[in-house]
């Protein structure tokens, strides 16, 4: 006779490779922030302080719109990552970001930059 679906053993073993599966997920996000040199309390991004002042002496000139000035700096990659394959590294700034620039950005809070993901 085969144990029944409403069988507490086979829910109870039904429950614990549930479990397994998700400690394994969370190992493996995990390996992704060791990885990144990060844990679990290390910020994945962070806002910049506003522009230094027209006068300041600027860095050197990119193949990028000279009006654009960095919203955030790059904390870490998950590796096989889309930014990852797209060659970000590690402390890039970031100064666009689909139509996003840092004139999106009314404070510190990247609140819109975790809108326009939401919404992909």
């Amino acid at each position: 006779m085969s144990p029944s679906v409403d069988d507490p053993r086979e829910k109870a073993r039904a429950l614990v490779q549930v479990k397994d599966e998700i400690e394994a997920e969370i190992s493996l996000q995990l390996s992704i922030l060791k990885a990144n040199n990060c844990d679990m309390t290390t910020p994945l991004s962070q806002a910049l302080p506003p522009p230094a002042p027209a006068e300041a002496p600027s860095a050197p000139k990119m193949d990028v719109d000279e009006n654009l000035s960095p919203f955030a700096k790059v904390d870490g990659i998950a590796p096989g990552s889309p930014a990852a394959q797209a060659g970000l590294r590690r402390e890039d700034l970031i100064v666009k970001f689909g139509l996003l620039t840092s004139a999106s950005f009314s404070s510190s809070s990247l609140e819109p930059l975790a809108d326009l993901v939401s919404l992909q």
